[in-house]
């Protein structure tokens, strides 16, 4: 489903017979206020319009779908998971086997009452209040990942939240030093591989994207990091869990990108007295 609850601009010059949200590179790249035009069109017209899939090139079209935008559809819809599902990957722009769903998906990929549950227990452990107390213990925001677990390694400070990689490469070596693994949930550090639209040497770059994500690729990766693309492929770390994969917390890359630059801001307002200077 689409779904959009801002409603600005004027409905009355454009036909919602003209609009294709699954125009990708024509009607997402108009004006905003055109598009905010175009969604008032689609709730004032009498049911739910229906678009073919977008062709993309990792994944063939599906069956299509219907955009819900007007309010009332997305209470309803919201109400009765039953019927209208985010468990089967909301998010995702391939269906995915159930065995994916259950770890690459999120809590938007998922439905009540489960998905109420969970969203009361990280409520509850991340507000304002709870991180402000977590912000007195902290000493000092670094710019590297790893500069924590090296400063750990050389007794500068007790303790560092880090990279896995370089906590084992530091222990490896030799340095005094615990890695510590939570069960509760670990983060992520996600590294990607992209082809810039627009570039000159296509073939080339495509050429460099197969070989980034084979397999020859993966090994080479695997001598460094716990986790790979292609699973089992990455070597066993002497530091690292054996279930490191099966602690990493359920993550939403779509809503985390997309609320990116309001999070940055507000941890600064907050707290960026404590990061090191450049």
């Amino acid at each position: 489903m689409l779904a959009t609850m801002t409603t600005t601009g004027s409905a009355a010059a454009i036909d919602p017979a003209s609009i294709d949200l699954s125009d990708i590179n024509g009607f997402w790249t108009r004006p905003i206020e055109h598009r905010h035009a175009a969604f008032d069109a689609l709730r004032e017209r009498p049911g739910l319009p229906f678009y073919a899939e977008p062709e993309l090139y990792f994944v063939p079209p599906g069956p299509g779908y219907y955009a819900v935008t007007r309010l009332d559809d997305i209470v309803t819809a919201s109400r009765n998971p039953t019927v209208f599902t985010s468990g089967k990957g909301a998010t995702s722009p391939a269906d995915m086997p159930v065995e994916f769903l259950e770890f690459y998906g999120s809590m938007i990929n998922m439905d009540d009452p489960r998905h109420a549950r969970l969203r009361r227990i990280v409520s509850r452990g991340f507000t304002p209040k709870m991180l402000d107390a977590l912000h007195e213990n902290i000493a000092q925001y670094t710019h590297s990942g790893s500069k924590p677990c090296n400063m750990a390694a050389t007794g500068e400070y007790v303790m560092g939240i880090s990279f896995e990689y370089r906590a084992n490469t530091n222990k490896a070596k030799g340095a005094p030093i615990d890695l510590v693994f939570p069960k509760e949930g670990l983060g992520w550090d996600l590294e990607a591989f992209g082809i810039m639209k627009g570039t000159k040497k296509l073939d080339a770059a495509k050429q460099l994207a197969d070989w980034a994500s084979s397999k020859d690729a993966m090994l080479l990766y695997g001598k460094n990091f716990a986790i790979t693309a292609q699973p089992g492929v990455a070597a066993p770390l002497a530091n690292v869990p054996k279930d490191y994969e099966s602690r990493l917390v359920k993550m939403d890359f779509a809503t985390t990108a997309a609320n990116r630059e309001r999070v940055l801001a507000e941890w600064t307002k907050r707290y960026d007295a404590k990061t090191e200077k450049r």
